[in-house]
């Protein structure tokens, strides 16, 4: 059956290979989602990603790991000194092809307390008081 016009729209075959590349295109999706790996894994992507570490580490730099590792493996692999701040990362989400991860250092009490005003007369004014 071919359409006499553009208003007819597509063909039964047509319809057919949309739902069946649908299809495929969910079902990788899935399979990634269950088995917690890259999509490109799955379909023979590049299994190398490069992922850069800084901060509050002993490893610092650029670590090469598999794609689908986790944040919290690369955060091990890095070593984060004792007083690191890993509280705000996301330790189990995925890591991706030039994710930069930083650590965070503690801000120490006193560089908290000492915030300071200095003024264009050259007086200083500390923690908002006179």
């Amino acid at each position: 059956m071919q359409p006499n016009s553009m208003n007819e729209g597509l063909v039964y075959h047509e319809w057919f290979i949309i739902s069946v590349m649908t299809g495929i295109t969910v079902g990788i999706c899935m399979a990634a989602a269950k088995s917690n790996v890259a999509p490109c894994e799955l379909l023979g992507g590049n299994k190398y990603i490069e992922v850069l570490v800084v901060g509050d580490v002993v490893n610092s730099g650029v670590h090469k790991v598999i794609s689908g590792t986790k944040i919290k493996e690369i955060v091990v692999k890095a070593e984060p000194l004792p007083d690191a701040k890993l509280k705000w990362l996301k330790m189990d989400g995925l890591a991706h092809q030039g994710q930069m991860i930083r650590i965070a250092k503690p801000l120490r009490k006193r560089d908290r307390m000492q915030k300071k005003c200095i003024y264009a007369d050259k007086s200083v004014v500390k923690n908002n008081m006179i």
